[in-house]
């Protein structure tokens, strides 16, 4: 049965690439605030904070290793379709996973930042406040619904799909 690139790949990963370019921006967002932040009670700047330091770092991986995957899971598929040739139902397990995990790491790396602000992130004047909301949004999406992580787990494990969503 051939497997042709559909709609949904281009879906999933629009989705995903921007659910990590918000995150990229909150983090660049925490880094400016962290520098300029004194948390009230405190004589420090928020950036010297380790959590913060740790938030941050943790934060960065998230959006990075997530890219790397949601790139590469791409290029794979990219590749096939440069040839003329059909994409496996396994490469398309890897492209919906991919662009699952990158939304959703996108949402974790956002949370690390949000939350690293403390109250100033409520504000609508604070970068990090529109982040947040956006990027829960992102990850209503049905192109990069949890429930492919299952499906694909499926394709993984040589099962039957059960559905031709996929």
């Amino acid at each position: 049965m051939k497997h042709p690139f559909r709609f949904w790949m281009t879906g999933s990963a629009a989705v995903a690439m921007t659910a990590l370019g918000m995150a990229r921006g909150a983090i660049d967002a925490l880094a400016e605030l962290a520098s300029a932040k004194t948390p009230t009670g405190s004589q420090n700047l928020l950036r010297d904070r380790p959590s913060v330091q740790a938030d941050i770092a943790r934060a960065e991986a998230l959006v990075r290793s997530a890219r790397a995957f949601l790139i590469e899971a791409l290029q794979d598929i990219w590749e096939v379709l440069v040839t003329g040739g059909e994409v496996t139902m396994q490469q398309r397990a890897m492209g919906r996973i991919a662009g699952t995990h990158a939304a959703l790491s996108a949402a974790q790396a956002v949370d690390l930042m949000y939350n690293a602000a403390g109250g100033t992130a409520l504000y609508q004047s604070c970068l990090l406040e529109r982040f947040f909301r956006d990027v829960h949004a992102a990850t209503q999406h049905i192109s990069v619904t949890p429930t492919y992580y299952e499906l694909a787990g499926r394709v993984l494990l040589g099962m039957s799909l059960g559905t031709p969503r996929f």
